[in-house]
């Protein structure tokens, strides 16, 4: 039968613990402005591109291969779980400090409970201004001004393929590394021109990008963790109590306490408080209010600036396609601009001049237009970072295979 101290020890110790929860105030979510829609949205109900895998959206194979090695093979993705099971044993360790342990001693100890696409040039079988030059040179119909300036234009233009190639290679080399392999080239799907963009993407409710958002959810966290803060500078005006006064003595020998005939008594239970601290108590009080404001504060500028990073890909999306728009009028205008002064030119009704000019104007055309559309692409994952996307895949989901 269990010594009559037992039976006092349960009470005093739940009364304790109890006594620690209820100090403190009650945590609410901070107020934040959230707006009813997000700004250059299309009303598309709380559908968000967040709640899909963003990489389907384009339709290309070899992009999603490329993802799932990265998840499955990349450091950066393999150290991020390892830190994420760093974490769970962190916090277990914390969670078991919230329990009393007795050791042989009958101390209340504290333990543990164990792509960049390149230019593509037109391979339609036409001739180069630079061999139609020549021809007409040799033939006498041209001179030697016209063939050479065809030739330094076609010079200036070549000389850019050995930079693009240089930052093709290191793309590639960068994404291998990603992906835990060695530098080597990247085999691609289909090229940027062939591509089309993803059409209009919902964004959903202002309101679930608070729960989405990982550095807003952080946020909210250390705001917990500050108001939690409130309670334990009130829990230290409050009297403790000493689990080994209330316990007492024990049993000397260890086969004693692990036997039947253990004995433990009770010389009454200690209890200690502050009297006086020279206002060290209230102080800390004060920087522990002071500190949840700030979290507080915090967390509600973390909610705005997620939904300002919202607003602009949105509306960075929307005016990328007007951009892209006009681009490509322009590009057939100077497309056929130089299909005319080049047919002028054969004709001898114009000068190799009047083609230049019409070439200098296409190829950085042509060049912003190939700018503009991967811009596109690049603001959906812009947008899809923005809404917090991602974290809500289930597992299947981002190992491709299917989940519905």
């Amino acid at each position: 039968m269990a010594h009559p101290s037992l039976r006092h020890t349960g009470p005093l110790l739940a009364a304790a613990l109890l006594a620690g929860c209820a100090v403190g105030p009650n945590y609410r979510r901070p107020e934040t402005a959230t707006p009813e829609a997000f700004r250059g949205a299309a009303p598309e109900g709380d559908r968000s591109l967040a709640d899909v895998a963003w990489w389907d959206l384009y339709r290309d194979e070899r992009l999603t291969g490329l993802i799932h090695t990265c998840l499955a093979n990349g450091f950066d993705a393999r150290i991020a779980v390892a830190r994420v099971g760093q974490s769970r044993a962190i916090a277990a360790q914390v969670h078991g400090q919230l329990f009393p342990g007795l050791g042989y001693s009958a101390n209340a100890d504290r333990g543990r409970n164990a792509l960049l696409g390149n230019p593509n040039p037109s391979g339609n079988g036409a001739i180069s201004d630079l061999e139609l030059f020549n021809r007409q040179l040799e033939g006498g119909t041209a001179s030697r001004l016209d063939s050479a300036t065809a030739e330094a234009a076609m010079a200036t233009s070549a000389a850019r393929i050995p930079d693009l190639e240089r930052q093709i290679a290191i793309t590639e080399n960068q994404i291998s590394v990603l992906v835990g392999s060695s530098p080597g080239p990247i085999v691609r799907g289909a090229r940027l021109s062939e591509q089309s963009v993803p059409p209009e993407v919902p964004a959903g409710l202002p309101s679930a990008l608070l729960e989405r958002r990982p550095d807003v959810r952080e946020a909210e966290f250390a705001a917990v963790a500050a108001n939690a803060g409130i309670g334990v500078t009130v829990g230290g005006f409050l009297p403790r109590i000493g689990l080994s006064a209330i316990l007492g003595g024990v049993s000397p020998e260890l086969n004693s306490v692990t036997s039947r005939q253990a004995r433990l008594w009770s010389v009454g239970a200690g209890a200690t408080g502050p009297l006086f601290q020279g206002g060290g108590l209230h102080g800390q009080y004060e920087q522990a209010k002071e500190t949840w404001e700030i979290a507080k504060l915090q967390y509600q500028q973390a909610a705005l600036n997620a939904f300002g990073d919202v607003a602009n890909a949105l509306v960075t999306r929307q005016k990328l396609a007007q951009v892209r728009e006009e681009q490509e009028r322009a590009v057939k205008a100077y497309e056929e601009a130089v299909k005319l002064s080049s047919e002028r030119y054969s004709a001898g009704k114009a000068s190799y001049y009047e083609v230049i000019e019409a070439q200098l104007r296409l190829f950085p055309s042509q060049v912003a237009l190939a700018q503009t559309k991967r811009s596109q692409f690049t603001a959906v994952v812009d947008l899809y970072k923005a809404l917090g996307g991602g974290w809500n895949l289930k597992d299947p989901e981002w190992s491709g295979s299917p989940s519905r």
